[in-house]
């Protein structure tokens, strides 16, 4: 399980080429190590959420949503967001960020690579470089409507347009800000660059 989710992440050590014994050897105690120590609470809840199905991690991650989305409410507009509508629209966020179905075009990792020629083809040849997604924007999920995020935040879409599209694309940008995070710290993990390479002479 935890290597289809690696997959999912796009993180970079899917490929287990620079782990030490190959695929076999990466389990969920590996993963949840890594997950122990040095990252921000977002980002550590979201990954035990994504890996393991905690509901409470699940829990967390929608209360600190609520809590960003909250304030940015407050400072756009002057006033207090309904509560209701505050969890109502994180729930939206992770829902389509995590619970959907992976885009198909990056396959689930919000990265794609893409060829960069430099110079003449003879002589420099052909690199690869990995970019953001062009058709998820680098969430790695399918995109929902403006109708099914407001359903899911239990207001109609009109309000969801007029009031807290701004918001809540702040809890987007939080979401994707802790995946990154969560991302980049467990390929630094799983996958130490160069930690295992050996020079003969």
């Amino acid at each position: 399980m935890s290597l289809g989710y690696l997959n999912m992440l796009g993180v970079s050590s899917t490929d287990l080429k620079g782990v030490r014994g190959g695929g076999s050897d990466i389990k969920w105690s590996d993963v949840a190590a890594a997950l122990s120590f040095g990252l921000s609470p977002g980002a550590q809840h979201l990954g035990f959420y994504l890996f393991a199905g905690h509901e409470e991690s699940r829990r967390i991650v929608i209360r600190l949503l609520t809590v960003i989305m909250s304030r940015q409410f407050e400072e756009l507009r002057g006033e207090e967001m309904p509560l209701k509508t505050a969890q109502g629209l994180a729930e939206s966020v992770l829902v389509e960020l995590s619970d959907r179905r992976r885009c198909t075009r990056c396959a689930g990792s919000g990265t794609v690579i893409e060829k960069v020629q430099r110079g003449s083809p003879a002589i420099y040849g052909t690199s690869k470089s990995l970019t953001a997604c062009p058709k998820c924007g680098g969430v790695g999920v399918q995109s929902m409507s403006d109708y099914q995020r407001a359903r899911l935040a239990g207001i109609n879409s009109k309000t969801l347009v007029r009031r807290y599209l701004n918001v809540r694309a702040s809890g987007c940008r939080a979401y994707s800000a802790w995946l990154t995070e969560l991302r980049d710290h467990l390929d630094a993990q799983l996958n130490p660059t160069g930690a295992d390479d050996t020079t003969s002479h």
